[in-house]
C-alpha cells in the first residue's frame, strides 16, 4: 500500500516537493547564520580544512558587506577549526555581536611545527589556503571586495605584513598587531595601515613594529601606529574592542583623529574563550592578609559600591492585637516596605572568628502600606504610615560574622546583632486615609491609637530591623569573589608566552584582632582541553595555615613562586613549551642555530654539505623550580631541562627534517626582588637578575643518527649558551610588572613593599597618602577635612617643606583667598605643589612636577621636620 502510494507521485511533482523541502530547510539554516559563527570546510588536494565565518546580525544578500580576514597567533594552531576563536578578534566580536558590522573569516594554521613567526608568511601553505578561503567566502556570501581588511596578531601580525606586501592591491587596509615587517615597507607605501603593539611585550619586542613604521615613513607612507602603554603581548582584547578601531576599519580613508591613546585598564585581563577544564590543584599557593587598615579603606568605599537596591525591600505582614475599652481588636500591618540611605560602613576584625560590621543608616523609612483594625462590631482601615529612623544623625546597625569556607567559597555566619533606636532620632507619621465603622470609633482615635502603639513597640521595630541581617550577609557573600586576584597571580608568570589560565579559591580563613587571613589554593586549566585529565592532579605547594600568616594591618598578598614548578610541568606534559631559537626576541639565542658555531661543536655537521638547512628548537623538558638565592635576599631560578634539538633538512626537502643532536642545559640564576617607583603615582614589582649564572651542559647525537665523526665539543656549546644567556639577561630585568593602585572607588591602596622570605614572595599595599609641597617663598595656610569629618586646622606649611597625610581617602583642602574659601578635593595617592604659575602671579596649587622630592612633615602631629631631611625644591 505504502509502496504504491510512493510510486503514484509523478516525478515532476516529486522534484517540486523536494525543492520546496530544500528551500525550507535552507531558509531555516540561513536564519541560524545571523549574528553567528558558522563552521565551514574547504577541500583541496591535501584534504579537508575547517574554518569559521561570522555573519552579522542583519546579514542579507541584498547588501554588499565589508569583510575581515583574521590571522591568529601561534598558540591557536591546529585543525579543529575552533581554537582560533578563543583569543583575538572572535571574543571581541562576541561582546558586540548584535552590532558588529563585518563578515569575519577565521582560517586556522595547521602547521604546528613551523617557526612561530613563519606560520602565516605569504609563501606558506596555510597563507595560500587562507586566501583561497577568502575567495570561497566571497563566492558564497554577499561581500564588497573593495572593502577587504587584513588583520592578525603575533604570528598573524607577521603574516598580515607579509601577505599584504605580496598582494597589496587586494586590501583596503591592514591592521597588524604585535608583528613586524620592516623589509617589506617599499611594497606597502600606498596601503592604509594601522599597527598596534604593547609597550611591555616580552614575546615580540615593540621594536619590531617601531622599525617597520619607521621604514614605511622613510618610504613616504603615512601609517598609523599606536603603542599601548603597559600592554603585554596579548593586546587583542583592547584593540578589537575599541570603537575608534572599528570605525577606522569601516572607512580607512576617512577623516579620523590621528591620535589614539590606549592604556591597559586597571582590571585588565586578556580574553580566552577556550573551555576552562581543571588539570591541576595547587594547595597553599598564596595567602591574602586583609588587615584592619585595609578593611577600614574598604569600608569607607562601600557606601558608593553598594547596589542601590541593597537597602530596599519588603517585610512580611505583622499581626498584633489590643484591647480598647473592653473591646478586643486584631491589627494587621500589611504591604510593609523599607528604604534606607547608607551613610558609612565600618569593618573591624577584633578577635578569633569575629569580624564586626557596622552600617550607619540615615533617613531609613519603614512604610506600612495599609493597616486594618478588626473587632466584633467595629473596624477601621488606613493608608500608609511611615516610621522614619535616623533623621537627625545616623543610626548604627552592628553585627558580628564568622568567616568560613564552604565548597571553595568564602562564607559569613552571623553570630550577633545590635540595633538600638535613640528615642530622639525617630518618629511615626499619622496614617493617611483613615476609614472607620462602628459607633464611637473615630478617625482621630484610630490614628492616635496606631501612632502611640507603634511608639510603644520600638523594641518590635528594632527586632524587625535586626531580622534584615541574614539577607544583608547573603548579599555580602555574593560580593566576596576573588576573581581580581587571578590576574595578580598570573602577573608573576616569568615566561613571555604560554601564561597559564588559573582560578584561585579560598582554602583556609582565620580572623584575629588585627585582620583576616586567607590561604588560597590555585587551579590551573589544561593547556589543551582535548587532553585534559578526568580529575585534576593535586599538589601541596606549602603547608601554610591562615593562623600562621603575617599579621600586618595592611593588605599583603604572598605567593609561593614554586607554583611555577607545577604550572610548567603542565606545559612539559602538553609538549607546547618549545620555540625555534630564531623566534626568541632580539635573536638572543640565534647563535645556537649558527652554522659555523654548531660545526665547531659538532664537526660532523660539516660533512653534510653547505646547502643543508639547520634548525634549532628550544624545548622545556623539565619543570622550572624556585629556590632561595644563597647569597642574597632573593630567589633562585632552577631550570634543569633546557633542551635544544638540532635538526637538518636538505634544501629541497619539506617538513621538520631529521633530528641531528640534542643539547641539554641546566641553569641556576639568582634574582633580587625590588619595588620600583616608576613615577609619582605608579609602582612596579621588579625581578632583577643577580650574580653569576651556573650552567651545565650535556650533548649527544639524536637517536637514529649514526655520525662518522662523533666528536662533541661541549666547551663550545657552553661558551655559546653563556653568551646567549648574557645577551638575554642584559636586555633588562627578569620581569617588571606594573602593579596598579587598588581602586576601591572612594579609597585607594598602593604597593608599598616587596619582600622575599622563602617560600613566599610578598607584596604589601598601604594607604598611598596625600602629599602637599610648598615650592613657593611664602607660608601656605590651609584647612582640611575627610569624607566623614569636620574641618581641621588651620595648618601652616613653610616654604621648602611638605605635609604627608597617610590616608587612603580623598582629602578636602581649602584656603582663604581675598576673604573667600577656595576648595580642592585631593585624591589619595596624589602629590600637589603650591607654587607660582609659570606665567607669573600669586602661588596656587598644582599637580606636583614629576620627581619633586622634599622632606616630609606630619601635618596632624605638628612636629617640626627633621633637619636632616631638609631639601630645597
Amino acid at each position: 500500500m505504502r509502496a504504491g502510494l510512493r510510486h503514484s507521485i509523478p516525478k515532476r511533482r516529486l522534484r517540486i516537493l523536494w525543492g520546496f523541502v530544500a528551500i525550507t530547510l535552507l531558509s531555516g539554516f540561513v536564519e541560524t547564520l545571523r549574528a553567528e559563527f558558522v563552521e565551514r570546510v574547504i577541500k583541496d588536494e591535501s584534504g579537508e580544512h575547517r574554518y569559521t565565518v561570522f555573519l552579522p546580525e542583519d546579514y542579507s544578500a541584498d547588501k554588499k558587506w565589508p569583510v575581515i580576514l583574521y590571522l591568529h597567533g601561534a598558540g591557536e594552531r591546529g585543525n579543529d577549526g575552533k581554537r582560533q576563536l578563543t583569543i583575538g578578534l572572535a571574543p571581541a566580536i562576541e561582546k558586540r555581536k548584535a552590532t558588529f558590522p563585518f563578515i569575519a573569516i577565521f582560517p586556522q594554521c595547521e602547521d604546528t611545527s613551523a617557526r612561530y613567526l613563519a606560520g602565516w608568511l605569504a609563501d606558506s601553505p596555510d597563507a595560500q589556503r587562507a586566501l583561497k578561503i577568502l575567495d570561497e567566502v566571497e563566492r558564497d556570501f554577499s561581500i564588497d571586495t573593495s572593502r577587504r581588511i587584513l588583520t592578525g596578531w603575533s604570528m598573524g601580525g607577521f603574516g598580515t605584513w607579509s601577505i599584504a606586501a605580496t598582494t597589496p592591491s587586494k586590501w583596503q587596509a591592514i591592521l597588524p598587531l604585535a608583528g613586524g615587517g620592516a623589509d617589506l615597507a617599499e611594497k606597502l607605501v600606498h596601503l592604509p595601515i594601522w599597527a598596534f603593539h604593547g609597550s611591555d611585550d616580552a614575546a615580540i619586542r615593540p621594536s619590531q613594529s617601531r622599525r617597520t613604521i619607521a621604514a614605511l615613513r622613510a618610504a613616504g607612507a603615512e601609517p598609523r601606529y599606536t603603542e599601548i602603554s603597559g600592554g603585554k603581548h596579548d593586546i587583542t582584547h583592547i584593540v578589537y574592542d575599541t570603537d575608534a578601531v572599528i570605525q577606522w576599519m569601516l572607512d580607512p580613508n576617512g577623516d579620523h583623529p590621528r591620535a589614539l591613546a590606549l592604556r591597559v585598564p586597571i582590571d585588565d585581563a586578556s580574553v580566552d574563550n577556550s573551555p576552562f577544564i581543571p588539570a591541576l590543584d595547587l594547595e597553599g599557593a598564596a595567602t591574602i592578609r586583609l588587615g584592619n587598615t585595609m578593611l577600614d579603606a574598604l569600608a569607607m568605599a562601600i557606601p558608593d559600591l553598594l547596589p542601590k537596591d541593597l537597602m530596599r525591600g519588603s517585610l512580611a505582614d505583622i499581626y498584633d492585637g489590643t484591647v480598647v475599652e473592653g473591646r478586643q481588636f486584631q491589627i494587621t500591618f500589611g504591604s510593609i516596605s523599607y528604604t534606607a540611605n547608607v551613610w558609612r560602613v565600618r569593618l573591624n576584625a577584633y578577635r578569633k572568628d569575629r569580624l564586626n560590621v557596622q552600617i550607619g543608616v540615615q533617613n531609613a523609612v519603614l512604610r506600612i502600606g495599609g493597616t486594618s483594625v478588626i473587632g466584633r462590631d467595629h473596624s477601621a482601615s488606613t493608608g500608609p504610615i511611615d516610621i522614619v529612623i535616623g533623621h537627625r544623625e545616623p543610626v548604627w546597625l552592628s553585627f558580628d560574622v564568622t568567616p568560613y569556607i564552604k565548597d571553595r567559597r568564602l562564607r559569613l555566619k552571623p553570630v550577633g546583632t545590635r540595633f538600638d533606636i535613640p528615642y530622639d532620632n525617630w518618629y511615626v507619621t499619622a496614617p493617611a486615609g483613615v476609614s472607620v465603622r462602628g459607633f464611637g470609633m473615630t478617625r482621630d482615635k484610630v490614628s492616635q491609637g496606631l501612632v502611640e502603639g507603634l511608639y510603644g513597640n520600638k523594641a518590635r521595630i528594632e527586632q524587625e530591623v535586626r531580622g534584615l541581617v541574614p539577607s544583608l550577609v547573603a548579599a555580602m557573600e555574593e560580593k566576596l569573589e576573588l576573581d581580581q586576584a587571578n590576574g595578580m597571580i598570573g602577573s608573576f608568570w616569568p615566561l613571555p608566552v604560554y601564561r597559564p589560565r588559573v582560578r584561585i579559591w579560598p582554602q583556609d580563613v582565620s580572623t584575629d584582632e588585627a585582620g583576616i587571613s586567607v590561604v588560597l589554593g590555585l587551579t590551573a586549566a589544561a593547556v589543551t582541553p582535548e587532553a585534559a585529565p578526568d580529575k585534576p592532579a593535586r599538589q601541596v605547594v606549602t603547608n601554610v595555615t591562615a593562623e600562621s600568616v603575617n599579621r600586618t594591618t595592611d593588605l599583603e598578598v604572598s605567593i609561593a613562586p614554586n607554583i611555577l614548578e607545577g604550572l610548567t610541568k603542565l606545559l612539559v606534559a602538553a609538549d607546547v613549551a618549545k620555540i625555534n631559537v630564531l623566534d626568541i626576541p632580539d635573536a638572543s639565542f640565534a647563535g645556537l642555530a649558527d652554522r659555523s658555531s654548531l660545526i665547531r661543536a659538532f664537526p660532523e655537521l660539516a660533512s653534510l654539505g653547505p646547502d643543508v638547512e639547520i634548525s634549532t628548537v628550544l624545548h622545556l623538558a623539565d619543570p622550572i623550580a624556585i629556590g632561595s638565592n644563597p647569597n642574597k635576599d632573593g630567589m633562585q631560578f632552577q631550570a634543569s631541562g633546557l633542551l635544544f634539538t638540532v635538526s637538518t633538512r636538505a634544501a629541497d626537502e619539506r617538513g621538520d627534517g631529521k633530528q641531528f643532536a640534542n643539547i641539554r642545559y641546566s641553569v641556576n640564576q639568582g634574582t633580587l626582588t625590588s619595588l620600583e617607583r616608576v613615577s609619582n603615582e605608579t609602582r612596579a614589582l621588579q625581578l632583577k637578575w643577580d650574580g653569576e649564572t651556573a650552567v651545565n651542559v650535556n650533548a649527544r647525537f639524536a637517536d637514529g643518527y649514526t655520525p662518522k665523526n662523533d666528536t662533541i665539543n661541549k666547551e663550545v656549546l657552553l661558551e655559546q649558551f653563556k653568551e646567549s644567556w648574557k645577551r638575554w639577561t642584559a636586555q633588562g630585568p627578569a620581569s617588571q610588572t606594573i602593579i596598579p593602585d587598588i581602586d576601591l572607588g572612594l579609597t585607594q591602596l598602593r604597593l608599598s613593599d616587596v619582600s622575599w622570605k622563602s617560600p613566599a614572595l610578598s607584596v604589601t599595599f598601604s594607604p598611598p597618602g596625600v602629599k602637599l609641597t610648598n615650592s613657593s617663598e611664602e607660608n601656605l595656610v590651609y584647612e582640611t577635612k575627610g569624607p566623614f569629618s569636620g574641618w581641621g586646622g588651620p595648618y601652616t606649611l613653610e616654604p621648602g617643606k611638605s605635609h604627608d597625610y597617610p590616608i587612603a581617602y580623598p582629602l578636602i583642602y581649602r584656603r582663604r583667598i581675598d576673604g573667600e574659601y577656595v576648595e580642592y578635593a585631593l585624591a589619595p595617592g596624589s602629590h600637589s605643589e603650591f607654587r607660582k604659575p609659570q606665567a607669573g602671579g600669586a602661588p596656587r596649587l598644582f599637580k606636583a612636577r614629576e620627581g619633586l622630592d622634599v622632606g616630609t612633615f606630619e601635618a596632624m602631629s605638628n612636629k617640626p621636620e627633621n633637619p636632616d631631611n631638609k631639601q630645597q625644591p
